[in-house]
């Protein structure tokens, strides 16, 4: 499992990046999995990974609208190709900070989405913006 990394530099994109912005709400989620689903598949990634970068995308908009924004508040999907691989970033208002918690409790209704972003990821990160609020970043592997 990776570790979150905090107030780094992130990966400089390569490729020109791609963004779908969106309202925050339930449906937010499934548009980021069609959204970055079909940009693995057009960049020729395999089956896997495509699968991969969808529940990875889909986990960082859910942890967006749920714990990041107000209903209606924008959420942006950047999409591109660095160095270290294929990224995801997940782009909102809120200058809270993702928590990783331990997914292996029991008693827990949910909190296992970074887990599982961390499981999935060769490293993801947050880094705040000039202007507030964050991005959430996520290296998948592929290169």
């Amino acid at each position: 499992m990776t570790e979150m990394i905090q107030n780094t530099a992130w990966p400089a994109p390569v490729t020109e990046p791609s963004s779908l912005t969106m309202r925050s709400m339930p449906e937010s989620s499934e548009k980021a999995r069609a959204f970055v689903a079909a940009w693995f598949a057009t960049c020729g990634f395999c089956t896997d990974i495509v699968h991969d970068a969808r529940l990875v995308g889909s986990e960082l908009v859910t942890n967006a609208h749920r714990h990041a924004t107000a209903p209606g508040e924008p959420i942006t999907v950047r999409l591109y190709l660095s160095d270290y691989g294929p990224v995801i970033e997940v782009i909102d208002p809120s200058d809270r900070v993702p928590v990783l918690r331990d997914p292996s409790d029991p008693f827990a209704v949910s909190g296992r989405g970074l887990a599982l972003v961390a499981a999935l990821t060769r490293t993801w990160g947050t880094n705040p913006l000039a202007t507030g609020g964050k991005v959430v970043y996520a290296i998948l592997p592929g290169i």
